[in-house]
């Protein structure tokens, strides 16, 4: 396998963070009759010592751009989810059961919406819901 630098790209990801990454272009040849073709083009980049592979045709950017998006909601679907579970269980250690049983509707919300979209699973969301309303209920 041969592979010769094509250029320095930058990336931007999450914010303000830019890092430049040296990118390489690596031609791949497969066992079949037509061995002395290359058969499909690779770039690749190293952060940390981790080769990441990537596609370099127009799909395959796109893919990549959305996969990025879909990561950076589901970044902050999560977070959110966390968050709202978090406050409701705080607010059972303090036994505050009034503003407990209003942020459980937050979380249920957050719950379903973690479940609709995949980020969790159903049964995980419904036995969290379970756990955090009994939690709520044994608050005299």
């Amino acid at each position: 396998m041969s592979s010769t630098q094509i250029d320095s790209v930058l990336f931007k990801i999450s914010g303000n963070k830019k890092w430049v990454f040296q990118l390489y272009l690596k031609e791949r040849t497969s066992d079949v009759p037509n061995a002395g073709k290359p058969q499909k083009q690779l770039a690749f980049f190293q952060i940390r010592g981790i080769l990441i592979f990537m596609a370099i045709t127009k799909g395959a950017k796109k893919a990549h751009r959305a996969s990025l998006n879909k990561a950076l909601f589901n970044d902050r679907r999560r977070r959110v989810m966390k968050s709202t579970v978090k406050d409701v269980k705080v607010l059972v250690e303090k036994k505050d059961k009034k503003a407990a049983e209003k942020d459980l509707s937050l979380a249920y919300k957050a719950l379903d919406k973690a479940a609709k979209t995949g980020l969790i699973k159903k049964n995980t969301a419904s036995r969290k819901k379970s756990r955090l309303a009994a939690a709520i209920k044994k608050i005299k």
